[in-house]
């Protein structure tokens, strides 16, 4: 597979030469999808962000941020965009080629039904997996997780999604992540696959 290395940039000087731009070493937390396919896929892959997410935040550092349903003033689950950026958005979440494919009820979903419809066992698999008897995982979508920690998660997912024809591309979970981080992913780096 081909893999795409960003190079440095190097020293930007003006004429007189005054440094207009230079390279900063920064650091960023990428994760791949390179799970197997086995019926235990979406409760191994967000432990593993939700362990990834405690080391970055309790360094100091945030996860990145590009989902489109945020936590409104009240606590609820709200749209960031809208409009023909909201369809585009609803169209990519609901695996449609295009807004003009949108089932209705897709076209008009809440954020709270979007979310239901990621966290749910045919998407993500976001919740609360209890072990049965019989060696198998009974699943409570949404549960044991706060709605922020649902948030994070599902933002982490929809990332790894977007990748999901090129697993081997990764997704960046956070960026410019201070040393203390760098340092304890890479500790950690056995058992976060």
């Amino acid at each position: 597979k081909e893999k795409t290395i960003k190079a440095t940039r190097g020293t930007i000087y003006d004429r007189n030469g005054k440094v207009l731009a230079q390279d900063k070493l920064a650091y960023s937390v990428t994760i791949e999808d390179n799970y197997d396919s086995t019926s235990a896929k979406d409760m191994e892959i967000n432990n593993t962000i939700v362990r990834l997410i405690k080391i970055i935040e309790k360094n100091g550092d945030k996860v990145n941020n590009d989902f489109d349903v945020i936590l409104d003033d009240n606590g609820n689950y709200s749209y960031a965009v809208t409009d023909t950026a909201l369809l585009r958005f609803l169209a990519d979440c609901y695996g449609r080629s295009s807004s003009d494919k949108l089932l209705l009820k897709e076209k008009n979903a809440t954020p709270d039904e979007l979310v239901s419809y990621l966290c749910g066992k045919k998407m993500f698999g976001i919740g609360k997996y209890t072990l049965k008897s019989d060696g198998t995982y009974s699943f409570e979508p949404e549960a044991g997780y706060s709605k922020a920690e649902i948030l994070k998660i599902l933002t982490i997912r929809y990332a790894l999604n977007s990748n999901s024809y090129q697993k081997y591309i990764a997704s960046t979970v956070a960026t410019d992540v201070n040393e203390n981080t760098v340092a304890e992913v890479m500790e950690n780096k056995d058992t976060l696959q």
